[in-house]
């Protein structure tokens, strides 16, 4: 026999109740020392001692030889295959090969990958990587936009920036100058570029994003106020053209979700001052996600936006307008917007890969959400890409208090914890009213019992300390 003494929830604030398990072939014996009780449990309840942590990995990708930068801007469907720039020369990377050099088109100084705001430019198998090389013309910078594929190596689609593509490459949308207006568009092999139109009075369109399918384009077209910077964002279809949103937006440009259904960016909400993470759905419009705190700039102006819609409705963006305030952050319907990096510190403990990392700037999350890259700081301060490999997706059920992506007794220690001491989470409030208190007992049980596998997870023994601490000990802190 052996013994195994923890602390696991806390009944007052600044107190806690210890517990010592006697572990024999017979089952368990779980003492509450203060009180003295007894409870027996089951053998194969020894499974609850035991932490799985949930697996993930981030990867910094490097730099090109003799570079001092890197930036990520997209990432394939299975994670495979990333596509940036570093040292001004656009990259593929994969975890065999590392990051290889794409080269430039013919009298260009620089490629990058992706559009205006060099974010995506991959399409979703990783076969195909868009962007733009630049040349100096007349004393000017020119753009060039380029497809990639490892077979036929960069060339150019005559167009001004190609931005992204579909999943299987087929389709490439950007900005090409269309009859003397830069015009959004849309690229097959068999068409070739096909403008989607102007603003309704007739200025430029710039194109930043497509669906898996190639069916849905989104961007901005210009706006007639001479104050605003930036546009307003539009929704292109074949059957519907190009229809504004009502979104005044600035940069990054605007994101849509791998089915077209969902677009992501930002907007002026309440001044110029204050530009929003949002996403509109048809059915709902427009949807304000917020601002991280602490990112706010000295003159008290907020800045966030959207970079990235996962299928399974995980958002990605940044916080804050300048570098020196900038956050990436990760925002589910059920939690809301969370520090991306506190996210991964404490739910997917990659505190140790993190440690002296400013996670500046997220660009892109694979459809199924497991896959995020992006941008930020290493612990040198050089700019540096970066990508994330998770062992599931990030939403969180009511009752996932510890934020693991289950719902199982290993949750009860922090919803007691919440329900005692606070401050409020939402995945604690299992009826949805707003707070957190003994009305949410019961359904959270329910949850835990309700989630549990034919062999007992690892947190089956925390439900019963719960079971212990309700029956037991809620009459005594007055329940």
């Amino acid at each position: 026999m052996f013994s195994i003494a923890s602390f696991l929830w806390h009944p007052r604030p600044g107190t806690c109740e210890r517990f010592r398990w006697s572990v024999s072939s017979t089952g368990i014996t779980a003492r509450w020392l203060q009180f003295g009780r007894l409870a027996y449990l089951p053998p194969l309840l020894l499974l609850a001692l035991v932490h799985n942590a949930r697996s993930a990995e981030f990867i910094p990708l490097g730099l090109l030889p003799g570079g001092d930068a890197s930036f990520a801007s997209g990432v394939s469907d299975d994670g495979s295959v990333v596509a940036g720039h570093a040292s001004s020369e656009a990259f593929r990377w994969t975890e065999s090969t590392g990051m290889v050099a794409l080269g430039v088109l013919p009298g260009g100084l620089s490629s990058y990958t992706g559009g205006f705001d060099e974010e995506d430019g991959i399409s979703g198998d990783g076969s195909v990587i868009v962007g733009y090389s630049q040349r100096r013309e007349g004393g000017f910078f020119t753009s060039d936009g380029f497809i990639y594929t490892v077979a036929d190596g960069m060339r150019s689609l005559d167009v001004d920036y190609a931005a992204d593509a579909s999943f299987d490459g087929s389709v490439v949308a950007g900005t090409a100058a269309i009859n003397g207006h830069s015009e959004a568009f849309r690229w097959t092999e068999d068409e070739g570029v096909v403008g989607l139109g102007l603003s309704p009075d007739g200025r430029s369109s710039w194109g930043s994003d497509v669906s898996a399918d190639g069916s849905v384009v989104v961007g901005q077209y210009g706006v007639p106020f001479g104050d605003v910077i930036g546009g307003e964002v539009f929704r292109w279809t074949a059957t519907t053209g190009m229809v504004g949103l009502g979104i005044l937006a600035t940069n990054p440009y605007p994101c849509v979700s791998s089915d077209g259904s969902v677009v992501g960016g930002n907007a002026y909400i309440t001044s110029q001052a204050n530009s929003e993470a949002i996403l509109w759905k048809e059915d709902t419009g427009i949807i304000e996600l917020g601002w991280l705190p602490g990112t706010a700039e000295d003159d008290g102006a907020n800045w966030s936006s959207v970079t990235g819609i996962s299928d399974n409705g995980t958002v990605i963006g940044f916080s804050g307008r300048t570098r020196k305030n900038r956050r990436g952050f990760i925002w589910t319907e059920e939690l809301g917007m969370q520090d991306l990096k506190q996210v991964l510190t404490y739910q997917y403990e990659l505190g140790a890969s993190l440690e002296g990392w400013t996670l500046r700037a997220p660009t892109d999350i694979s459809a199924n959400g497991q896959y995020i890259v992006g941008n930020g700081y290493n612990p040198n301060g050089d700019d540096e890409g970066w990508l994330v490999r998770l062992d599931a997706t990030f939403p969180v059920p009511l009752g996932d208090v510890n934020l693991d992506g289950e719902v199982n007794g290993l949750d009860v220690d922090p919803f007691v914890d919440v329900l005692l001491n606070g401050p409020y989470q939402p995945e604690a409030d299992m009826n949805e009213d707003q707070v957190v208190n003994g009305l949410d007992v019961d359904p959270f049980v329910a949850a835990v019992v309700g989630g549990a596998q034919s062999i007992p997870e690892p947190s089956t023994l925390l439900l019963c300390l719960l079971a212990l601490t309700l029956v037991g000990g809620w009459r005594k802190w007055g329940g």
